[in-house]
């Protein structure tokens, strides 16, 4: 074959994994049942890969030949014609998805709201052993480069144009993505607790998949509990937590653990005098969405598992979301970054903040995972600090 026909079938292959990669990010995105979910991810891993075995066989049969333009000839067998039609189809997702993935990271700018970041790295076995349950766990937490273990701890300093003087200074850990399976040992959430106190959080919010196995619920009162902030303890909850055989019982541990239920519902503080509107939004798994009250001088935050909310939260005109679930990609390649992000957006809010209109977005990378695997994506506790 010639070099041209080769360099157009690899362009077709990535096409197809690229393809592979935009139904997979979508079909996480969904609140359909997981079991569902889980045989349509599986029956899609299936279909990519048995369809690149069959496309490198039928490769290797044309190896032999002189050329193999990409065209159909007479008498040409139905197989035949799907698959060509296929490799085309292939080659547009290539030149559709280039640009379309490419622009929003060319033209990406860190909003200007942020001013300043500290990062610390803290590694989470400096305290002692950690278990780990689990063959398979244990394999990738031993694997090279992983850097489940390599916490960042952030300050991120916002100046908003909302926001009233008197709120000025206040301190928000953003603690999202804990995912307590019970493969990561009770000692890891321990010193994640340890390092979220030692920041003095004024505010302390928990944007969900927090606890994803019915073993792990008695860690939560004492863990949950030792957590310490000024003026209050919030949470909502993921798309892990409706695992759980009743979620309601996640519900009622961290409720006596101090922390309060933003589900579909929306409160107001007064700090130094000022108004400050928290809402939370647990859709598309848990409705519905807070039916908060219009625009006043109160600065408005919502708490959202996914990033998928953004808009609401810009028609809803919030200063400030905070969201995870994307855990950054967990694997992140040199240069092209993420890969897999569970999003109808697919890896464009991955992790970061964001600005648009109103809203400023913050996506954190998250605590853990189900999957003990993070390359070029370690964890994140991060406090918000707004001027």
């Amino acid at each position: 074959m010639s070099l041209i026909v080769w360099m157009l079938l690899a362009l077709a292959t990535a096409g197809h994994f690229a393809l592979a990669l935009w139904l997979f990010n979508r079909l996480h995105a969904r609140a359909w049942r997981y079991r569902l979910r889980q045989l349509l991810e599986r029956i899609l891993v299936l279909a990519t890969f048995g369809i690149a075995a069959a496309y490198l066989f039928a490769v290797w049969k044309l190896s032999g030949q002189t050329s193999a333009p990409l065209s159909l000839t007479p008498g040409s067998s139905p197989v035949e014609i799907l698959g060509y039609a296929y490799v085309y189809v292939c080659l547009a997702v290539v030149l559709l998805s280039l640009p379309i993935w490419a622009w929003p990271k060319l033209r990406y700018r860190s909003p200007t709201d942020l001013v300043a970041l500290q990062t610390r790295v803290v590694d989470m076995r400096e305290a002692g052993d950690i278990t780990i349950s689990g063959a398979f766990p244990q394999f990738c937490a031993k694997l090279p480069g992983n850097e489940i273990w390599q916490m960042h701890v952030q300050r991120k300093h916002f100046r908003l144009l909302r926001l009233p003087s008197e709120l000025r200074g206040l301190r928000i850990v953003h603690l999202t993505d804990m995912h307590l399976t019970g493969k990561l040992g009770r000692e890891f959430y321990e010193q994640v607790v340890t390092l979220t106190n030692e920041l003095e959080p004024d505010l302390i919010v928990v944007t969900g998949d927090i606890v994803e196995r019915e073993k792990c619920l008695p860690w939560v009162e004492p863990l949950f509990g030792r957590l310490r902030a000024k003026h209050g303890k919030f949470f909502i909850l993921g798309n892990h937590d409706f695992l759980l055989p009743q979620p309601q019982q996640l519900r009622n541990e961290l409720q006596r653990a101090g922390f309060f239920d933003l589900a579909g519902t929306w409160t107001q503080l007064e700090i130094n005098g000022a108004r400050l509107l928290l809402a939370g939004n647990e859709l598309p798994w848990h409705g519905p969405a807070p039916q908060v009250p219009p625009v006043d001088e109160a600065f408005r935050i919502l708490l959202a598992h996914t990033p998928d909310l953004f808009t609401w939260a810009q028609q809803e005109s919030f200063d400030l979301m905070l969201a995870g679930h994307n855990h950054g990609g967990q694997i992140c390649l040199p240069l092209i970054g993420a890969l897999v992000s569970p999003s109808n957006y697919g890896v464009r809010y991955a992790a970061g903040m964001f600005r648009q209109g109103p809203t400023l977005m913050h996506v954190s990378r998250g605590i853990a995972g189900e999957h003990l695997l993070r390359w070029n994506c370690p964890p994140e506790l991060t406090l918000l600090i707004l001027e």
